[in-house]
Parts: C-alpha cells; structure tokens; sequence
C-alpha cells in the first residue's frame, strides 16, 4: 500500500438548495477537477485549505446553478442552504466526460472534512480515489488495494461482490487503444496518399523529359554536365510537390480552425476533440516529407534526361 495515496470520500447526502431544487452532492478534494474530468467557468475549485480549516463552501454544477440562480445572478459568492446548513458558492464547474454531462453537473461538491463532520459522518467512508504513484500500474494498484481490503475486512479476496472499483486506466487504455488504430490507419492512407502523389509526379516529369528532349538535348550541346540537368529536373519535381502540397497544408489547417471556431461556437462540448489544431512541428514534418517525395519522384525522370543524346535529341522533329 506504499505505492499509491488514498483519499477517503464521505457518503452523498441529500442538498436542498434554498429549498428551490433538490439534487445531490459529494465530499470532494483540491484536484477534484482532475479526477472528475471538470473544468471551472467561474470562481474557483476545492483547495487545501478548505479542507484543512473545514470551510463551509461549495462547488456547484453548471445545471444546478441554472436552476437556483436568475441569468444575470451571480453565483459567486452566494450562500445555499445544504440540509439545513449555510455553504458559500466558490466555483461553478461544467462537465467535460463524454455521454454524462447533464447528470455531473446536477451535483454539488464540498471539502470532504467539511462534509463528515458537518453531517456526521466522521466515521463512515462511502467510497476511496485511490492515485497509483508514477510508474506503478493502475491495475497492480487496484489488486493490491483489494487484498489488502480483504485481508482487513476477513473476507475472501476472490469475491468480487464485496468490494466494488472502478478503473480510470481502463478507459484510458481504450482511449489510447482508439488513437493508436486511428494512428496506424492515417498512417496506412498518408504513405498511400503520399506514394501515389509521388507516382504522379513522376508521370508528369517523365512527360516533360519527353516533351523537351530537344531542349535537354540542346543544353547538353552548349555544355551542360549530367548533374546540372539532373538538378533541373529534381527542382522542378520538387518545386511541384512542395506547392501543391503546401497549398493541401493550408487548406486542411484552416478547415481544422474552421472545425475548432464551429466547437467554440456551440459551447466546446466535443471531449477530446473539442479543440483540435495542427502543430507546427507537424507542418514542418509534412513540408519535409513533401521534398523528399519530390526528389524521389524525379529520380527516374532525372536520370531519363541525363542519359539524353544530344545529337539524337537535334534530329528529333
């Protein structure tokens, strides 16, 4: 049990708000936003001190604010009566887990200590958040918790109806899982996408070697070297690459703005894709991959023109 630190959390109660709604809340900590997957739009979340001195105040959820609070009122700072005691509002927070926003943001959260001793529950532990230390598994975490548990408790260890979990590292593997295959699939269609440009260029220069055969062949008569006509044809090919590609660049950047200002506008609720934007270490990337791809793609047509006879290339009509 060194490998990771415990948090207990006081039972939910029953709040009635100014006795105009009722919904219910739970004994939080500083970093509650964190775990609960929440971000703060007014005031400020649970810190240390609240819970050290026992404060009496509350982080309220957007609806729950809706529904005690006019438009214009300010939520900050009031007083709401929870079963009969007085707590200041500190914070209004919205939900950013996916599929359950409405039923996070009806709850209210209180210092943990505040809770069990302003309710009586001092000795009574509804349920632990439980954080592994850096390195340490979540699931190595969570089976040595249990055994620990039911070595404590005097129960046996393989029941699994004694003591409920839930596991964050689960849905981040399959999280991690989802972009993983996302990942591997946009790198299948990029080289794809990439490998059939490149073949297209190549087609283009192979026509532009031919149609100015005599224009090489006439280079080479007044003198030009192999290597220079080599570099011509490799700076074309890439010059081509590069601008289309770039233009392509442009393009999706400012489609993803788009996307992201469309998200903005309808109150960023999109989860892990509510922000998404391309970096500039990823542009300079795609830019490099682009001239690669273009010089490989002159290769052939570069070397076709270097291997140009120049008295053949004159006779040529």
């Amino acid at each position: 049990m060194n490998d990771c630190r415990v948090t207990p959390v006081a039972d939910h109660v029953t709040i009635i708000p100014l006795s105009r709604t009722r919904t219910s809340g739970q004994g939080a900590f500083a970093g509650v936003e964190n775990i609960n997957s929440m971000r703060i739009t007014e005031g400020r979340s649970i810190n240390a001190l609240d819970e050290q001195q026992r404060r009496k105040v509350v982080l309220i959820g957007q609806r729950v604010k809706n529904q005690l609070f006019a438009k214009d009122e300010a939520a900050v700072g009031a007083d709401i009566t929870v079963n009969g005691i007085s707590f200041k509002v500190i914070g209004v927070f919205v939900s950013t887990q996916n599929g359950n926003q409405q039923q996070e943001e009806e709850k209210l959260y209180l210092p943990n200590d505040t809770l069990r001793y302003a309710f009586n529950q001092a000795g009574v532990v509804g349920s632990f958040v439980i954080v592994p230390k850096a390195g340490v598994h979540a699931h190595q975490t969570e089976s040595d918790v249990k055994a620990f548990l039911a070595q404590r408790k005097k129960v046996d260890p393989n029941d699994k109806g004694v003591f409920g979990s839930w596991n964050m590292q689960d849905e981040h593997d399959k999280v991690q899982g989802l972009f993983a295959g996302t990942s591997v699939f946009s790198w299948i269609v990029a080289i794809g996408t990439i490998f059939a440009g490149a073949v297209g260029v190549g087609n283009i220069m192979l026509i532009v070697v031919k149609e100015r055969t005599r224009e090489i062949g006439l280079r080479k008569a007044l003198g030009a070297t192999p290597a220079s006509i080599v570099a011509m044809i490799m700076q074309e090919s890439v010059f081509i690459t590069a601008v289309a590609g770039y233009s392509g660049l442009v393009v999706g950047a400012l489609l993803i703005e788009f996307i992201a200002k469309m998200l903005d506008a309808g109150g960023g609720r999109a989860g892990f894709f509510g922000h998404p934007e391309v970096q500039f270490t990823t542009a300079l990337i795609a830019l490099a991959v682009l001239v690669v791809a273009g010089v490989l793609a002159s290769l052939m047509p570069a070397a076709k023109a270097a291997a140009v006879n120049p008295i053949v290339a004159l006779q040529d009509e």
